[in-house]
């Protein structure tokens, strides 16, 4: 794969993550 390919994954990977770890700390769900 391409660069941008690999960053776009990388970025979804990271959002993900940063979703899953909000939901944990505070107990709800974000406001998207």
């Amino acid at each position: 794969m391409g660069r941008l390919e690999w960053m776009i994954l990388f970025g979804l990977l990271f959002l993900s993550v940063d979703i899953v770890w909000l939901v944990l700390t505070h107990g709800i769900w974000p406001r998207l």
